[in-house]
């Protein structure tokens, strides 16, 4: 593989759609690079990907799934279209039953594609800083579908806490795999 040259940073997040490989720096640059045709692109500014983008993230069939805890368009699951280069909602039915955690601390969480549904893994607590009491690490699975206008619903599966400690604040790394 050939090196890649004025490409210095460190990855906020990373995705692979489609055999090209998708970053976000730390300073909001996005970068996407296609090893089969080694090319590299990059975006610093006026790009729609780097607007809402960040660590929690995932993809699903050819999408970049976000959680958004302001909810820059209404809603707290966005996705990014790869293909018509725009972010959408995600119209979650049952968002009640969603823990509060996922809210105040959705920008920490963790997403993964586990056979075409999103989960999302998010502690109680932040991690930057160690609170007395319990914490514990949430569940969250969410079924995904598309309408025929092109909307994406999702339907809340199941939510429940995987972990509880009274020691450190616990925090939650995944681990992705890239085949080129």
């Amino acid at each position: 593989m050939a090196l890649v040259p004025n490409v210095r940073c460190e990855f906020v997040t990373y995705a692979v759609v489609k055999h090209e490989i998708y970053t976000l720096s730390e300073r909001a640059w996005c970068h996407a690079y296609d090893p089969k045709g080694r090319r590299l692109e990059t975006w610093a500014g006026g790009h729609e990907l780097r607007n809402l983008w960040q660590a929690s993230s995932c993809v699903v069939d050819g999408m970049l799934f976000n959680v958004d805890p302001g909810r820059s368009l209404g809603h707290l699951i966005i996705v990014f279209d790869l293909k018509k280069q725009v972010w959408r909602p995600v119209k979650i039915k049952d968002v009640n039953g969603l823990p509060p955690c996922l809210y105040q601390y959705g920008y920490e969480s963790k997403m993964g594609n586990i056979g075409g549904n999103l989960v999302i893994l998010v502690g109680n607590q932040t991690q930057w800083w160690d609170y007395e009491g319990e914490k514990s690490i949430w569940c969250v699975e969410i079924g995904l579908r598309r309408n025929q206008g092109g909307e994406i619903w999702g339907k809340v599966e199941s939510v429940e806490v995987v972990f509880k400690t009274t020691e450190s604040t616990p925090s939650i790394e995944l681990c992705r795999t890239v085949i080129v």
